[in-house]
């Protein structure tokens, strides 16, 4: 998601921006084998100042291997709570 939109994750942490998982909710469906291709789809369900929740489901193919609600937090490079700049922002916006 991050990647997809131009957001570099290694340069978001040198400028002190971390995204840290608080919560998640996994339910796994079905296993993955080492060579299959995955892909991840991750949508936005909620955000505030400093928070945002996703829905994110893990496919092989057309099917669905593992649903996920995760929540998280954007802090400083200490660990504080920090808003969200604006790229992160428009980002984490449900659709």
């Amino acid at each position: 998601m991050l990647k997809d939109n131009g957001i570099d994750f290694f340069e978001m942490a040198a400028q002190g921006i971390q995204l840290v998982i608080s919560e998640i909710q996994i339910k796994y469906i079905s296993s993955a084998l080492a060579d299959d291709e995955l892909v991840i789809q991750s949508v936005s369900l909620e955000s505030g100042a400093a928070y945002g929740l996703l829905s994110q489901t893990i496919l092989r193919g057309e099917e669905t291997l593992t649903t996920a609600q995760v929540k998280f937090v954007c802090t400083d490079k200490l660990g504080r709570p920090r808003r969200f700049d604006q790229k992160l922002k428009n980002l984490f916006r449900p659709a």
